[in-house]
């Protein structure tokens, strides 16, 4: 092993093909994070038969960040 290498767990950390993995930089991992507005505008549920299939309960658990909740027949 090197001297310089990253330990984790006694044991150098590698890529999946072996080489030793890279450390990103704060920056890059800053980057990475998700926003916390969603990107779509528009969230639809279909359902493609009569009956309890869970439409309902998915419908309640987004309309708790929704502006407007529509639901027809």
């Amino acid at each position: 092993m090197a001297a310089d290498s990253t330990m984790s767990n006694g044991q150098e950390t590698a890529s999946l093909n072996g080489e030793p993995a890279l450390k990103r930089s704060r920056d890059s991992v800053d980057s990475l994070q998700i926003p916390r507005e969603p990107q779509n505008k528009v969230t639809v549920v279909l359902g493609a038969q009569w009956g309890d299939e869970g439409k309902g309960k998915v419908v309640d658990l987004l309309a708790m960040d929704a502006d407007i909740v529509c639901r027809c027949q």
